[in-house]
């Protein structure tokens, strides 16, 4: 690259690294579950060389809900050495592989067209709201996306080898990867026609990495998880089928009411569901922890940068890559929409908007006045990150449990026990986080034992800590049934409790939402 081609490639580097890191340990506002489960798994690794239910080395990680492929939690533990459990510790790591996810594309778009196709691309990613929204918290979503654009760029190099371990390394960091790669291997072969004898070894290679997957779905390890999110596990669907047989007495409807005929109908549905303009340039993901809501997952101006993309690059492999993109999300329940499953669309979108984009580069007027409307539509966007979104989107992250068990952990010597309500969330594994508790002698507690230290309250207990749920409704007993001098009870705004005294217990800490609102309440008593 000339000299003004790496000031404009380190000037669109370091404004990716600031709009990622700017707030990142406090927007998104706190650490959802995953988040928490991904910073204590890599914990009790980097401790005991076992995942925190004490499976030594494992490939699939145990957590107390399912089993999680292991590529980010590994890559995690680096950082859990140096900055202990932070925010930071977890986030940092996509921030990262979002960095390497821009500097792919731009390779890869460099390679298929020109330079400037590559530059194009790199601003249009960096700029992204679908790229941005998952590269600022800890999610499988990105490294399958990264592996996945540096195991074409490898292959297109004629690196066969190295494209095998990146495609392979792409099945331990995110499920739909077992559908999508496969299918990308064979749009590579198609598009390039590509069958030699040079890929042999490295096919060998591949299905040597992955051996401990192909076991993992034996033992249906790996293929638990889509278990309970495909649409064959729908309920609705199967009740909507029962429904109309019981209402109709005609011999048609079975015919036309069954499964055959309703899951790929559903399938169906929600592929082309996620090529929908709702989608894509009007309202995005309904969940707030995948959007911002409000706009599309690409920006309103790429209406017009993709539809020349697609009429001028007529470039196989991306439109391949494109049309199987959304196989894998369209067989789960939520997937026509669900822009983490959906993420695998963003390299050939991106590139097409690309292509669009310096398409209109030499029509003078055109290119700035879609230019200005741009710089608007990014403005709105940023916007909506860091001034709306936080108070649309709180209860996506279940915001308090920080403030509370921190404070808890301050005044932990001023306590004799402390009762954590574990109806709204799991406690559990915030209390593991936020205390740096010993995965090492977690190990040896766990399984943790039914405790009924009280008649008031049900759970299991590590230490003076107790989990659980109260056996009686606050409103009709309150809590001095439960609370004796010198205990505490983390309680949540669904015990519906006012603020003060109650019968000898106080309120000793109010924890907000965003909004102002109750979330909970550390009651003592003196």
């Amino acid at each position: 690259m000339s000299r003004l081609s790496w000031v404009l490639f380190c000037l669109i580097l370091l404004f990716s690294v600031v709009i990622r890191v700017y707030q990142l340990d406090n927007l998104p506002v706190e650490l959802t579950g995953d988040e928490i489960d991904v910073g204590i798994q890599a914990h009790s690794l980097l401790r005991t060389g076992k995942d925190y239910l004490g499976h030594p080395l494992p490939i699939f990680l145990q957590s107390f809900s399912e089993y999680r492929l292991p590529l980010l939690h590994y890559l995690t533990i680096p950082f859990v050495a140096v900055f202990g459990l932070t925010e930071w510790t977890v986030r940092l790591p996509m921030v990262i592989l979002s960095l390497f996810s821009i500097l792919a594309i731009f390779v890869l778009g460099s390679q298929i067209v020109s330079q400037r196709l590559g530059f194009t691309a790199m601003l249009l990613t960096t700029i992204s709201p679908w790229h941005i929204q998952f590269s600022r918290w800890s999610n499988d979503n990105l490294a399958v996306m990264l592996l996945s654009v540096l195991g074409v760029s490898l292959f297109l190099r004629r690196r066969y080898t190295l494209a095998a371990l990146f495609l392979a390394l792409s099945f331990y960091a995110y499920s739909v990867a077992a559908v999508f790669v496969p299918l990308l291997i064979l749009i590579l072969l198609i598009s390039l026609r590509t069958l030699t004898g040079k890929l042999i070894v490295p096919i060998i290679f591949g299905l040597v990495l992955l051996t401990p997957y192909i076991y993992g779905l034996s033992q249906q390890i790996t293929s638990r998880r889509f278990s309970q999110i495909s649409v064959f596990s729908d309920s609705t669907l199967r009740e909507d089928i029962i429904r109309r047989r019981v209402e109709s007495s005609s011999p048609l409807t079975p015919v036309f009411r069954n499964r055959l005929i309703y899951y790929p109908q559903e399938i169906l549905n929600n592929y082309l569901r996620s090529f929908s303009t709702e989608f894509l340039f009007f309202s995005g993901d309904p969940i707030l922890r995948h959007a911002v809501g409000g706009m599309g997952m690409l920006y309103f101006f790429e209406v017009a940068t993709v539809a020349l993309g697609l009429f001028f690059f007529r470039n196989k492999l991306i439109l391949g890559w494109l049309l199987i993109a959304p196989i894998a999300s369209a067989m789960t329940k939520d997937g026509g929409n669900h822009a983490g499953r959906l993420i695998v669309m963003l390299p050939p979108l991106i590139l097409l908007s690309a292509a669009g984009l310096n398409y209109l580069r030499p029509k003078k007027l055109l290119f700035f006045a879609l230019g200005a409307f741009a710089v608007f539509n990014f403005s709105f966007y940023l916007y909506r990150y860091y001034i709306e979104w936080t108070h649309d989107a709180w209860r996506f992250w279940q915001p308090g449990f920080k403030t509370a068990l921190t404070y808890l952990k301050s005044q932990d010597s001023n306590f004799s026990r402390v009762y954590l309500n574990n109806t709204y969330e799991f406690t559990l594994s915030r209390f593991l986080f936020w205390f740096a508790y010993d995965p090492a002698l977690f190990q040896s507690e766990y399984p943790l034992r039914d405790s009924n230290p009280t008649s008031a309250f049900d759970g299991y207990n590590i230490g003076k800590y107790y989990f659980g749920t109260l056996k009686n409704r606050v409103a009709e007993t309150g809590f001095s049934q439960l609370l004796q001098p010198g205990e505490a009870y983390l309680a949540s705004v669904r015990d519906e409790i006012g603020t003060g005294t109650i019968g000898g217990v106080t309120v000793d800490q109010i924890i907000t939402s965003p909004t102002g609102l109750p979330l909970y309440y550390i009651l003592t008593k003196k």
